[in-house]
């Protein structure tokens, strides 16, 4: 499989093994509770993750369904993923690094094309504490609940709540086999470009399998235990998708990448791209 991001260059990036510690008095953050005088708090918040049942619909495998769900038309959708993955180390940054230097909170977005059928497009993010994430990835990806670490936490965020990650697989899934006849054919037409998820020293992948004629789905997770990650205390997701005239799809991610960062405070932002920019 294709779309490896770990040894891409993200401009302005400082990937070091080894990045300074933010100023947070060894993990804890102390505050006056009245009556109590000064106590200490935990460092990074205990919210759980939140699992429900989900039924698993078909239609949400489809250009149309996916496009209904989400107002958004499928020209739309590499917009949306970069969107999607931005949003997500800004809301963490808020939950975990509130209060963090705007060093210490750097997100990197690069985009590239891949096999000539595509493009690739991987946000990294920095995490100076090395904090744990993605500690149930078997969940995260699984169809038949709904996961989000964000519900019930009486909190804003510029995030979609929950199953971002399974979503933009099937964005992928939809626009690759939009136009193939199942009906005709006795073999699914499947996207191998996988999630590709690096982490706290880990690389995982997660691919998408569907099976139209049992109506169901799985994605397909595995650790890749021969990656070289050199990106020091940074998490990185990347997510493919099967579009036509990638020069200009990667220009107007570049764009879109220009008016985002504008409200965000105090955060590093950096963009490198592989593309004609014309």
């Amino acid at each position: 499989m294709s779309g490896q991001p770990i040894n891409r260059e993200f401009k302005d990036f400082e990937l070091v093994m080894s990045i300074p510690k933010a100023k947070h008095s060894e993990g804890e953050i102390r505050h006056v509770e009245l009556g109590k005088g000064i106590v200490k708090k935990p460092r990074h918040p205990l919210h759980k993750p939140v699992f429900t049942s989900n039924k698993l619909s078909m239609v949400g495998f489809t250009v149309a369904g996916i496009e209904s769900e989400l107002n958004c038309t499928e020209y739309q959708w590499p917009i949306f993923v970069a969107k999607e993955l931005m949003d997500n180390p800004y809301d963490w940054f808020n939950e975990y690094y509130p209060n963090s230097p705007k060093e210490d909170r750097k997100i990197g977005l690069c985009v590239w094309p891949i096999d000539g059928f595509g493009i690739r497009i991987a946000v990294r993010n920095s995490n100076v504490d090395n904090i744990p994430v993605f500690e149930d990835l078997k969940s995260t990806f699984d169809f038949a609940i709904s996961y989000s670490s964000k519900r019930n936490q009486n909190k804003g965020g510029t995030g979609d709540q929950g199953d971002a990650l399974k979503r933009l697989l099937k964005m992928g899934y939809a626009s690759w086999a939009s136009e193939y006849n199942f009906t005709d054919s006795f073999v699914d037409k499947q996207w191998e470009q996988p999630i590709i998820l690096t982490f706290n020293g880990k690389q995982y992948t997660a691919v998408l399998h569907v099976d139209q004629h049992t109506q169901d789905a799985r994605v397909i997770i595995n650790q890749n235990h021969d990656a070289k990650i050199d990106i020091g205390n940074y998490n990185e997701i990347s997510a493919a998708l099967p579009v036509p005239h990638h020069d200009l799809t990667c220009h107007r991610i570049k764009l879109y990448y220009n008016s985002y960062k504008i409200p965000k405070r105090q955060i590093e932002f950096s963009f490198c791209g592989e593309y004609r920019d014309e």
